[in-house]
């Protein structure tokens, strides 16, 4: 009876090498959570991402007609605008490294304060990011 059960141990011996061959000796399991962190994260990442993206397109519409209405009552007489005054107040509010100026480095402390607070307490992050990258493409 006892080459049975030493048949039977044989496969699954042989299964666990096979899978630790294959991941690079990381255990199976571990690897599932891994993909379940990554996968959750991507999902969401993607999701925010995609509101981001469609929040922004809705943004850019609304300044666009704004700015049209304003033009075209500019041109018609009803309006006067100082546009440099305005600018300069908008660039004022942007300006995160109190450079005076927004450019790129107002930019990129935007982007790490966007990602600090949509990653913050988050499981795999990774995948997160990746998500939020590919729907914001």
């Amino acid at each position: 009876m006892s080459a049975p059960s030493e048949a039977a141990s044989a496969p699954e011996q042989s299964r666990d090498e096979d899978d630790k061959a294959t991941t690079g000796g990381l255990a199976t399991t571990a690897l599932a959570a891994m993909g379940g962190h990554i996968s959750v994260g991507a999902l969401l990442g993607y999701s925010a991402g995609y509101a981001v993206k469609q929040t922004l397109n809705v943004v850019a519409y609304l300044v666009g007609v704004t700015f049209v209405a304003i033009q075209y009552l500019s041109f018609k007489g009803y309006l006067t605008v100082n546009w440099n005054k305005g600018l300069s107040e908008v660039e004022r509010a942007l300006d995160r490294d109190g450079d005076g100026k927004f450019g790129m480095s107002d930019l990129k402390i935007w982007w790490q304060d966007f990602v600090r607070i949509l990653t913050w307490n988050m499981p795999g992050g990774t995948g997160f990011m990746a998500g939020v990258y590919y729907a914001l493409k």
